[in-house]
């Protein structure tokens, strides 16, 4: 396995968007992703607000723990 470096140019930007209907846990998440120039991060406490949130960032993934509008969101996104 090689340990050399990436180049930055080769770097992608990932983009996290969290669904979830606690604050606490989007302020964990914040923080354990904020070290990482690399990832913008993103929190929405409503799935249904979640849907001009994802139009508008274009997350590169898309986190959700809150259940009881996980059908709601994933009729949303085709999935």
């Amino acid at each position: 396995m090689s340990t050399a470096a990436v180049p930055e140019s080769n770097i992608r930007q990932v983009r996290v968007l969290l669904v979830d209907d606690q604050p606490i846990i989007g302020e964990a998440v914040r923080r354990m992703l904020a070290s990482d120039p690399h990832v913008e991060f993103r929190y929405c406490a409503n799935p249904l607000d979640a849907m001009n949130t994802i139009a508008a960032f274009k997350p590169t993934v898309i986190l959700q723990r809150s259940e009881e509008h996980t059908s709601e969101l994933q009729s949303h996104l085709n999935l």
